[in-house]
């Protein structure tokens, strides 16, 4: 970082077509210490990438904007501007970084300065080609799907999402310093990675039963897309997220989150769930989208596009604008010769320099005391006296203008400042918002997953016995199963018209079982309503007495009824089966809910 001590010689440094490197100049008024942008802050995030001045509001920035040509090219107040080297900058004004705060000022002015960097060349040989075979290492993200990789000889060039992974943010696929070979493209400066995307298989590469991560694509009322990587993305229903039937999934889960859910194997594939992930269990390392990356997904670290400063900055860059910073006039140092100049430590606030007024009305006094020495020496002190006279009338104009510009300047600064404190208010609210929203969609599934296993405890207190409220949850699941049309033909049979087994109500309280409680009272609908169609997904068969396939079916003694098993799951561990017993007139007794050859 260096300071400047002489306004005119900075503009010759901005102006020169020899300068290789961005130019960052921040501009500090001493009267406003509170809102000074740190420049030893900016120098440390840039490294070498680019050059950052330091120069006082006054009679400096005067000189700065003096020899720049335009006010709106140079920098006064407490703000910054990043100008691009040599002839990329062409005189259209970079953007004015003012009235953000010192922190997010800082952190817009290093965006500025790494995005505008020189343009990477490849050197002239008689076997040139169109692009440049070279090893990258990744800086950072400048802006969405663009990011700053910097070359071997220190360079830098863009790298873009849609060379990469599209629609998948960089820093998700690389970590800063990650080697990444590719080329140059020749005179664009945008770097091709040669990069290896990987194929991961999720049942060999994590396995049935645990718990990964997944990204939600979408979300409505009944079902919802989680993405395991890009390319792979399966669908959720309502009981896969909750099992309250009423539950709304949209509410649960939200685009754009990461959420933990469990990889169960399925028929021709894989599925997910949410529904019985506990918060202790452990979380699978998301695979790298390329090879050596890193892991793609982190659980907290949520989809970008969701917030942040975007909207609205145009017409608050306006009002800004429009904002004078300076103080009176001086006399600016003597010239420096143009180019780099050697570098300099400054260890606070640069000192103040001299005051002084605009050059136009310096003239004009000038050109009033030379009048009246003239009109006295010709003999013409009349007339002098009155030329003299309108020449006063004119300044106190001007004077009385200018107070009246300097209060307008005040007032709009005030307004800005409180704009900004107003702004920040909103942010950090958002900010928290944002937090409570995310942690009331994790307590949401937390209370889901609990109501799931207890089985719906409120209904107890609805109903006189545990056995009442079981008809009640049949008959939801009924309504949930049986298809609108088939619904007058396709009946649930009256309680009286089967039986609740004296240990089916504590094998559905089961921990293994209570997790997927809506599955087995999916099964035990379908067996009720005997309808061909509902039942064919349940495989019922008769239980038998041993493993032979000649050995007999098992009966209960005391009545002749006949062990039936269905299956509620398939093709995942420990799946659960429903057992119930058909008495010889055809009446269902409910046994119980079991996995595979348990209970037997």
């Amino acid at each position: 970082m260096q300071v400047a001590h002489d306004g005119a010689a900075l503009a010759e440094l901005v102006l020169s077509p020899q300068r290789d490197a961005p130019l960052v100049i921040v501009s500090q008024h001493p009267d406003h210490p509170e809102d000074m942008i740190d420049a030893g802050r900016i120098a440390r995030g840039v490294e070498t990438a680019a050059d950052v001045w330091l120069i006082e509001n006054g009679a400096l920035t005067w000189a700065l904007e003096e020899r720049l040509g335009a006010r709106q090219r140079g920098v006064f107040g407490n703000a910054g501007r990043v100008y691009p080297p040599g002839e990329r900058w062409d005189g259209l004004p970079p953007r004015l970084v003012r009235g953000w705060g010192p922190g997010r000022a800082a952190e817009m002015l290093i965006e500025d300065a790494l995005s505008s960097g020189p343009a990477v060349t490849v050197l002239e040989t008689p076997q040139a080609s169109e692009e440049q075979e070279v090893v990258a290492r990744f800086v950072g993200t400048v802006a969405e799907g663009c990011a700053i990789v910097e070359l071997p000889d220190g360079r830098q060039a863009s790298l873009h999402a849609e060379d990469v992974v599209p629609g998948v943010p960089l820093e998700w696929v690389f970590g800063r310093g990650h080697a990444i070979p590719g080329s140059v493209e020749r005179g664009s400066g945008r770097f091709r990675p040669r990069t290896t995307r990987t194929d991961p298989r999720p049942l060999k590469d994590y396995g049935s039963g645990r718990i990964v991560l997944a990204l939600v694509v979408s979300s409505a009322p009944d079902r919802a897309v989680l993405r395991l990587w890009p390319g792979l993305d399966r669908e959720v229903g309502r009981g896969d997220v909750s099992s309250n039937p009423l539950d709304a999934v949209d509410q649960l889960l939200a685009p754009g989150e990461v959420v933990a859910a469990r990889l169960l194997s399925d028929t021709g594939g894989v599925r997910l769930s949410v529904l019985d992930v506990d918060e202790d269990e452990p979380v699978s390392t998301a695979p790298a989208l390329v090879e050596g990356g890193v892991p793609w997904l982190e659980l907290g670290r949520d989809a970008p596009g969701h917030g942040g400063r975007a909207a609205g900055q145009g017409s608050s860059a306006a009002v800004r604008g429009a904002r004078e910073g300076h103080g009176g006039d001086g006399t600016a140092a003597a010239k420096t010769a143009p180019g780099r100049a050697a570098s300099g430590q400054a260890d606070g606030p640069v000192p103040h320099a001299s005051a002084g007024r605009p050059a136009g009305r310096a003239a004009l006094r000038d050109a009033l005391r030379t009048i009246e020495v003239l009109g006295a020496l010709a003999g013409q002190g009349r007339s002098a006296a009155a030329e003299a006279a309108r020449l006063r009338k004119t300044l106190e104009s001007l004077e009385d203008e200018h107070a009246r510009t300097v209060g307008e300047r005040d007032g709009l600064e005030a307004e800005v400042d409180r704009l900004s404190t107003e702004r920040d208010r909103l942010e950090a609210d958002r900010d928290r918002l944002r937090a409570e929203l995310h942690a009331m969609r994790q307590t949401m599934r937390t209370k889901t997953r609990q109501l799931g296993r207890s089985g719906l405890p409120e209904l107890g207190r609805l109903f006189p016995t545990a056995e009442a409220a079981l008809h009640y949850e049949l008959y939801l699941a009924w309504a949930k199963v049986i298809a609108p049309e088939d619904k007058s033909t396709v009946v649930l049979p009256a309680p009286s018209a089967y039986t609740v087994g004296a240990g089916f109500l504590a094998a559905l309280g089961d921990a293994h079982v209570a997790g997927k409680r809506a599955k087995a009272l999916d099964a035990v609908v379908r067996v009720l309503v005997e309808d061909q169609r509902y039942a064919k997904p349940l495989d019922l068969h008769r239980v038998r007495e041993g493993e032979g396939g000649d050995d007999p079916h098992r009966v209960r003694a005391d009545d002749g009824a006949v062990l039936w098993r269905a299956s509620v799951e398939k093709n995942t561990p420990a799946a659960l089966r429903l057992h119930f017993w058909r008495l010889p007139g055809g009446r269902v007794e409910l046994d119980g809910v079991h996995a595979h050859d348990d209970g037997l």
